[in-house]
């Protein structure tokens, strides 16, 4: 699929999508590229980034259970996973069969009754010539380092090895077979794509010494497009006998010999009303030769090796870090900048029905995996997800009409339609949405939020890497259609002076001034008020704003086991059916970022006194709610950590995923909580291991504050030290609260001159130019 840039895809009407009609990647020479990819590290951190990750590879001893054809997963698979931004693979099978199973982020069924979602494509089976096998020798390795799937198995009697990666400039995945055994051995290799489903046609065949199958979305006529798929598949270095069996599926024969490697090449090709998806995947796979496989092997590990340098962290603990750098390997995995964002199960879909249709669901599970890449330095990859967020504005204005006919039922109430009456402007967006402009589940479940939840990594997108035009052309538009809404959902001011509306911090509540709904509010209208003054547009709407902002109630709070804590709105006081339950109570803190280190101290107290009367720290949704949460508002640094570490511990799985009940690439969500200990930059200031507990090291590089300055600094337990920061943004004033309390902050410049700066407290601000590095001592 081609590789797309948001800033030029928004600038035509209509929208270009990223569901395209190619599969070949532009190894993002498309991009506009931003400052940001030109903040990398240096040649000095590798050797010491490549050491450390090369400990944190995931490992299994016996094959993933959910990689047994019989027994795959309608969640996050358990097997070995690679990816690059588009396609997935899943790496697994048994003892005696190697099985790659293969899927799209752009491979989505059509709207319709169903709702869109992701479906499988197919795969490659690795395996004995016939008979069975009595093997039982196995191995696998998940190396981040290096991306790549290593397996050690049996087949027909033989040792076998495999090395299996996901090229980055192509929808192309490579395993070099070789065998450690004395002697030669037969093997057959199926490239299927998966049949049995009449909805979704799928064949194959030959050409040549080629093997190709093909895969296609429904095509009935109230369908709003048909995807099709083509996979093909050569072998280099044997000669190989090629047909079909008896089930239709495409088959190579081969001899593997002792002390030679044997390299088999698989392309994807296809895309949205692709006709000629299998004839492009034969001439792509065709044209690859054993020197051009090894130049998409050099390439593969030089993308890998820019994006570990983009930051890294220390906190010297093999748990968080491996869930750290596995986390960061997944999602890079995962999305890309100019595809298709992934869904909830990543690329990774093995099944066609997929939980909760694998689709995006806006009420935090889509968001979730985004929180933590904007401060790790990879913000392009959450451009995926904001193209589809603005690929549906079309349709979340219309949604406001069909409000109106639509049924009363599972998830639309008649007061729900009452609240947002056909006049209302602005968005409203259902709980999921697909790629292109498609719905998956038109349901709202009495939330008003979900087109504002939305919104949280476009503004992110800005706040960490601004860019004038993205704001001009993307999202200050986007947010004016928000305020709108919210502006007409609340009315006038009611007898108390007062802005009220209903609405539902969980699911289906009808409830009085719900804590997701006023967080929402204020998240957006404070961010239209701030953008609309910087853009010098919308005065007389500003106004309006304001007015808004300054007649909102507070944040619910009642008084629980003698202490205040944060409740979900003004309607539901019974504050014991809370325990246990997803924070959604307190999200206003984290992601809308409306409670931190700069609040009271009675507003934060409050908030922790919620987090420990709730104890949903290992609620199947709140790894990516309540640690982040946690460290934002002060929550005692050492138990925050130590609550972290033990759900890890007791939750993640060899290809370093977490398991949750919450969608499954959600859970790489906490290394924003990770990052958050070590760095925050909320208000215009910058603060240094400002949740990390005293004592313990730590350790980071080139993590990004807002406002675009990429931060690294060293902490012995004790003391902050070689602390750097660059400005990767066009230049200006940078607030840093000083770490040596009660010692003067001193700036220099990369020459070694002196820096002025300004004092207000302990807070000093000095001025940067554009990519100037300086250094902070006391």
């Amino acid at each position: 699929m081609k590789r797309r840039t948001l800033l030029t895809a928004i600038t035509v009407a209509p929208l270009a999508s990223a569901m395209g009609t190619a599969s070949a990647h532009a190894d993002d020479t498309g991009a506009i590229v931003s400052r940001t990819e030109a903040a990398d590290g240096g040649a000095d951190d590798w050797d010491t980034l490549s050491n450390l990750l090369a400990g944190y590879a995931g490992h299994w001893t016996s094959p993933p259970a959910t990689t047994d054809p019989d027994h795959l997963a309608r969640k996050m698979t358990d097997g070995a996973l690679l990816g690059n931004g588009e396609l997935g693979v899943v790496v697994g099978g048994d003892r005696n069969t190697l099985r790659l199973y293969l899927g799209k982020n752009d491979f989505w069924t059509s709207p319709g009754a169903q709702g869109a979602h992701p479906i499988t494509l197919g795969g490659l089976t690795l395996r004995r010539v016939s008979g069975a096998d009595v093997g039982t020798a196995y191995a696998m390795t998940q190396d981040i380092l290096n991306a790549e799937v290593r397996t050690e198995l049996t087949i027909n009697s033989a040792p076998i090895t495999a090395r299996t990666y996901v090229a980055d400039s192509a929808d192309i995945v490579v395993t070099e077979v070789s065998t450690t055994g004395s002697t030669e051995v037969r093997l057959a290799l199926d490239a299927w794509t998966k049949s049995g489903d009449s909805r979704y046609p799928a064949k194959s065949g030959t050409e040549g010494s080629t093997l190709w199958a093909e895969r296609s979305t429904e095509s009935g006529s109230s369908g709003q497009w048909v995807s099709r798929m083509g996979l093909a598949t050569k072998i280099i270095g044997a000669s190989a006998g090629t047909g079909t069996d008896s089930t239709g599926t495409s088959v190579a024969v081969f001899t593997l010999k002792p002390g030679e490697t044997v390299t088999i090449v698989s392309a994807v090709e296809g895309g949205l009303g692709v006709t000629d998806h299998v004839s492009r995947a034969v001439a792509t796979v065709n044209a690859l030769t054993a020197s051009s496989v090894a130049d998409l092997g050099t390439k593969h590990r030089a993308w890998w090796k820019e994006f570990w340098l983009k930051s890294y962290v220390r906190v010297y603990d093999p748990t968080l870090e491996q869930y750290y750098y596995g986390s960061q390997y997944l999602l890079g995995s995962a999305a890309r900048r100019g595809s298709t964002g992934p869904g909830l199960w990543g690329p990774w879909v093995t099944r066609d029905d997929p939980e909760w249709n694998g689709d995006y669901h806006l009420n935090y599970n889509v968001q979730a995996p985004y929180y933590g890449t904007f401060s790790s330095n990879r913000a392009d990859v959450a451009d995926p997800l904001n193209q589809a967020v603005l690929d549906y504005r079309s349709e979340g204005s219309a949604n406001i009409g069909r409000l109106q006919t639509a049924a009363v039922g599972s998830g639309v109430s008649q007061e729900f339609k009452d609240a947002v009456p056909a006049s209302t402007r602005g968005y409203l967006y259902p709980v999921a949405i697909g790629p292109q402009g498609a719905c998956s589940e038109w349901y709202f479940w009495n939330q008003p939020t979900n087109a504002t939840y939305a919104s949280v990594t476009l503004v992110s997108t800005y706040e960490y890497a601004p860019d004038a035009t993205f704001l001009k052309d993307a999202l200050y538009p986007y947010l004016r259609q928000l305020a709108e809404f919210w502006e007409d959902y609340l009315g006038p001011r009611e007898a108390d002076g007062k802005y009220h509306f209903m609405g539902a911090a969980f699911e289906g509540d009808w409830a009085k001034d719900d804590a997701l709904g006023l967080a929402a509010i204020r998240y957006v209208l404070t961010h239209a008020v701030k953008f609309s003054e910087q853009l010098g547009v919308d005065d007389s709407d500003r106004v309006k704003w304001k007015d808004i902002l300054a007649g909102l109630p507070d944040f619910p709070t009642v008084v629980y086991n003698g202490k205040t804590v944060y409740n979900r709105d003004y309607t539901n006081t019974d504050f014991s059916a809370m325990v246990g339950r997803t924070i959604c109570n307190l999200e206003f803190i984290h992601p809308f970022d409306q409670l931190d280190l700069d609040s009271s101290a009675a507003r934060r107290q409050a908030a922790i006194d919620t987090l420990d009367a709730m104890n949903s720290w290992a609620q199947g949704n709140n790894l990516a709610k309540s640690y982040g949460v946690a460290a934002r508002v002060g929550y005692p640094a050492a138990s925050l950590q130590a609550r972290l570490k033990s759900l890890i511990a007791s939750k993640m799985r060899a290809n370093l995923s977490v398991e949750q009940e919450g969608g499954g690439l959600e859970s790489v969500a906490a290394t924003d909580a990770i990052n958050a200990m070590l760095l925050q930059s909320t208000n215009g200031t910058i603060r240094l291991f400002p949740n990390y507990p005293a004592g313990q090291k730590a350790h980071f590089s080139r993590l990004r504050a807002q406002g675009g300055f990429l931060v690294t600094a060293d902490y012995d337990g004790t003391n902050v030290s070689d602390v750097s920061l660059t400005a990767d943004n066009a230049g200006g004033p940078v607030t840093v609260l000083n770490p040596w309390p009660g010692r003067t902050m001193k700036v220099t410049d990369a020459a070694g001159a002196a820096v002025g700066t300004s004092q207000n407290n302990d807070r000093y601000t000095f001025t940067t130019t554009a990519g100037g590095t300086y250094m902070l001592s006391s």
